[in-house]
């Protein structure tokens, strides 16, 4: 049995089953609860129809809370904003993913924000190679051409992992990209205590970030359209009421204690999913959704 990523998986491998038995892995939101009829493939074969292609839906994996952790005793000296080019007095809009996932529509969305917002700026990771420059560049004339003063827009260049997981702390709202979610991204930012607003859609790219701000308590922050997203983003930084019930909900809990980032927990869930997938297998049971639940503190 494997389960890997897709961009790390040859698509030519599906055709050539690489075990006896392939699982499905879904979300809790898009599994059980859509009513699909669960099924199990066996020697390239659907159980209940052996003469249905291979393309059906299989027998699933359904985790009721996602989990990531983040394994770190220590992380750098926290930097201040001045040495990272950030003005102190200025409301900090970040967004780390790669740049080739800012499309023209969110880049508008996140333009209207700085408009509504004027004492704000735009942290954006540009890369680390040549084309960071070019990237930066690209990305202040567009600003300049939707009017927003193209020194706004700021570089954040390459750090070893936890010079970056630090410097995060710095932002006050991390912008979520739409329609590919940064969902890495998303869950360093909450790791650092910074909350984020995402946009969520139908394809399961375009909600692991809703995933992660639903596992840790902050649903008020998916949007289900750009201007809701918009919206959320100025409210965040504007709304006394609504940031603070959101930071009283990101300092309700710790690193420590949220399921979210607890890998060895996470995992060892998992692990009970696997025992009991293997022992449905043998014992002959039909297939049938497997559900763990994390138990996350609220």
């Amino acid at each position: 049995m494997l389960v890997m990523q897709p961009s790390f998986f040859p698509i030519s491998l599906a055709a050539h089953p690489p075990s006896l038995v392939e699982y499905d892995w879904i979300e809790k939101e898009n599994g059980a609860q859509s009513g699909a009829k669960p099924t199990r493939e066996k020697d390239g074969k659907n159980s209940n129809n052996p003469n249905q292609p291979r393309d059906v839906e299989a027998e699933s994996l359904i985790m009721d809370e996602f989990g990531l952790g983040f394994d770190m005793d220590s992380v750098a000296p926290l930097p201040t904003r001045a040495e990272v080019g950030l003005a102190d007095n200025s409301v900090v809009f970040g967004s780390f993913c790669s740049p080739v996932k800012i499309t023209s529509s969110m880049w508008l969305v996140w333009m209207n924000i700085l408009k509504r917002v004027p004492s704000s700026l735009l942290w954006l990771y540009t890369g680390n190679d040549t084309r960071a420059e070019i990237a930066l560049t690209n990305l202040r004339a567009e600003a300049t051409m939707q009017g927003v003063a193209g020194e706004r827009i700021v570089a954040a260049p390459y750090q070893p992992w936890k010079d970056h997981q630090e410097r995060l702390s710095l932002i006050d709202l991390y912008l979520d990209t739409y329609p590919m979610n940064s969902f890495t991204a998303v869950a360093e930012a909450l790791w650092s205590g910074v909350p984020a607003v995402t946009m969520s859609g139908t394809l399961i790219h375009q909600r692991t970030s809703k995933s992660v701000l639903l596992a840790v308590g902050c649903p008020q922050l998916v949007a289900n359209n750009y201007r809701q997203y918009e919206d959320t983003a100025v409210a965040m930084v504007t709304d006394v009421t609504l940031w603070g019930s959101v930071d009283k909900r990101l300092l309700g809990w710790t690193r420590n204690s949220n399921a979210f980032f607890q890998t060895e927990q996470w995992g060892s869930q998992l692990d009970k999913m696997f025992t009991m997938l293997w022992q449905g297998l043998h014992l002959g049971k039909p297939p049938m959704h497997y559900i763990t639940k994390t138990n996350p503190q609220t």
